[in-house]
């Protein structure tokens, strides 16, 4: 039995260089940290995947991600191990662990994330740092209607092309005259964040100039479902702010 390389303090062994080692129990701690788990390292491999199989779903966000953390933790940790030994070089722990959230992330951002995932699947975006699309589902094609008496209607719509984001809406009133109309570029953010915010800037537009009651349509049914309230809306959102919601109405 030899040495362990990553602490050289303890002789080495499965437990102690995966759990016990000062080193990698730091990397592990870190990560169940980014999943709103403070707690130490068990003390051995049967320990550890008991109480990661009781504390996280089978079959949700957050316990799929775990596992993938904890197949990536051992990996990298081994090849740690085995660098030292065989090439003579070393890592901080704080590399080595951001390599494994590296990784966590891009298996993470490859997968297809439902509308439905939203509590935790915000929680791993804010935790992790996961920047991936939620798929949208398509919605029914819908014709131009005028809207009724006293009601203005807005139709709002945003697109990405050669990473440069636009916005573009029209504001029609009751005859269907053309009252507003609006394009520009903006920044570039997912696709779901610039349809609300050209939702949100429209409705901020018509009460400025006093038209209380506005219909809003546009073609993005998740940023429908956000405003409803069908949904949780994606933490990227967040910082539009609420000032759109109870004052129209939307249609796909």
């Amino acid at each position: 039995m030899n040495q362990c390389v990553l602490c050289w303090s303890a002789m080495e062994s499965i437990d102690h260089l995966f759990f016990n080692c000062a080193y990698t129990a730091w990397i592990w701690r870190s990560l169940l940290g980014r999943a709103g788990c403070r707690r130490r390292p068990r003390r051995n491999l049967q320990q550890e995947v008991e109480i990661l199989m009781t504390s996280f779903g089978q079959h949700d966000l957050l316990g799929a991600t775990m596992r993938i953390a904890f197949s990536a933790s051992r990996w990298h940790v081994w090849t740690e191990r085995n660098n030292r030994i065989l090439r003579g070089t070393c890592s901080h722990k704080k590399q080595v662990l951001r390599r494994i959230v590296q990784d966590v992330v891009s298996k993470a951002a490859r997968s297809r994330w439902k509308p439905r995932d939203g509590n935790q699947r915000d929680l791993l975006f804010e935790k992790w740092g996961i920047q991936a699309e939620v798929p949208i589902e398509q919605g029914r094609s819908v014709k131009w209607s005028i809207p009724e008496p006293g009601t203005w209607k807005a139709n709002a719509d945003a697109a990405l092309k050669d990473e440069k984001g636009g916005l573009g809406a029209l504001i029609r009133d009751e005859n269907g005259a053309m009252c507003v109309a609006v394009a520009k570029q903006v920044e570039v953010a997912p696709i779901f964040v610039l349809e609300l915010r050209a939702i949100k800037e429209r409705v901020e537009m018509a009460l400025q100039k006093g038209w209380s009651r506005l219909e809003i349509e546009t073609d993005s049914l998740l940023a429908k479902q956000c405003l409803l309230h069908e949904v949780k809306r994606p933490w990227a959102s967040l910082h539009l702010g609420a000032k759109q919601e109870g004052t129209s109405q939307e249609k796909e």
